[in-house]
This record gives structure tokens, sequence and C-alpha cells, in this order.
């Protein structure tokens, strides 16, 4: 699905957010779509840029069911080297 969000990178200390919404294999009641919502901040750690972002994860389900396939968390996000995968130049 395709990655909705914004930042302002005119920011010394910019804020962003992004939502995607995905289909998950793993539940199969109402079928499995799943959206995650991360809010977060862009900050340099030795020159590397790193975020820090809080997010929440709900999952289609029941009525009985909602606060239980709700989900909230935080994680940090680090710049890597991807190599490219052959025929994908």
């Amino acid at each position: 699905m395709p990655l909705c969000g914004k930042f302002n990178p005119d920011e010394e200390y910019p804020t962003l957010g992004w939502v995607v919404q995905w289909k998950s294999p793993q539940v199969s009641k109402c079928g499995g779509w799943t959206t995650t919502a991360w809010a977060a901040e862009l900050y340099l750690v030795d020159n590397n840029p790193k975020i820090k972002a809080m997010w929440h994860l709900a999952q289609q389900s029941t009525p009985k069911k909602r606060w239980a396939n709700t989900l909230d968390g935080c994680g940090e996000f680090s710049l890597v080297s991807v190599e490219p995968i052959p025929g994908d130049e």
C-alpha cells in the first residue's frame, strides 16, 4: 500500500509522521487489514540521521476484541547501506 507522510526538512529538529495500511496474513477475520501510524523526530547522532518514533497499530477485528487488537510501542530507525539486488539496477 502507498506510504502517506509529512515532514519539514528545513527545521533543525524536524518532526515527522507517516501512516501505512497493509494486509496482514496473520489476521483472517474481517479481511486482515492493519493500519500503523508513526509520530517521530529526526535527529543526528555523530552526524548519522536517526528517527525516534512512537507507533500505534490497529488491526481489523470484531467489536469485542477491538482493544486486544490495538498495539502501541516505540522504536528507532537508522540509515543503513543496502546492497543492490542483482538485476534490480
